[in-house]
């Protein structure tokens, strides 16, 4: 079952939710339909506005089969996350 690890990051002075995930088409056609996506080069991978509507609509939409790994963090940091238990 693919998974899509999301979190939260600061890119260009912006708190965005991160997604790390295989480059499958299924997928990426729902990334580049979802509102304000954008493909960062710094992180080699895509992102989306922190919005609960946004990202409520992209999880509601995922192809069968796909599962979201949301890693928590303290407060959105520029490359790394650290996870809360």
């Amino acid at each position: 079952m693919p998974i899509i690890t999301a979190s939260y990051v600061q890119h260009k002075g912006q708190t965005r939710i991160l997604l790390r995930c295989p480059n499958k088409p299924d997928i990426n056609a729902l990334i580049k339909k979802t509102t304000g996506r954008q493909y960062s080069k710094t992180y080699s991978a895509w992102h989306l506005p922190c919005d609960k509507e946004i990202y409520q609509q992209f999880k509601n939409n995922l192809p069968q089969g796909w599962q979201i790994n949301e890693v928590r963090a303290t407060a959105p940091v520029s490359n790394t996350v650290e996870k809360t238990e």
